[in-house]
């Protein structure tokens, strides 16, 4: 069993290892007097989405430090877990047309030790 478990850990951390994921679509509504931006909720929504259509399984969990700024090359740290290995991405813009952000997503090469 133990053998399975660590065959499956390295299966998926094979898949996330310089995973990049582009195509990413949010609707913001632009405020009147702030930065119109993608709440960070729906920022680690959309990557867990597009992560599981990459690879074919979502990730356990996805955690930005905060949402994404709708100005292009602005970006946002999260982490993602899967089967206990824990790995760094960053989202970044990439396009802005009209109220949709598109923004591209990086994961780290290296999980977190």
């Amino acid at each position: 069993m133990h053998t399975t478990q660590t065959a499956r850990r390295s299966a998926i951390a094979a898949m996330l290892i310089g995973l990049s994921v582009t195509g990413c679509t949010v609707d913001v509504d632009a405020g009147v007097e702030t930065t119109p931006s993608v709440p960070r909720e729906q920022v680690e929504h959309i990557v867990k989405e597009r992560l599981a259509e990459t690879v074919g399984r979502s990730p356990d969990t996805v955690s930005c430090d905060d949402g994404l700024d709708a100005v292009i090359d602005a970006s946002v740290r999260c982490t993602l877990t899967a089967d206990g290995e824990t790995h760094g991405l960053t989202a970044r813009v990439t396009t802005i047309e009209g109220d949709t952000v598109r923004f591209h997503i990086r994961v780290d090469d290296k999980a977190f030790r």
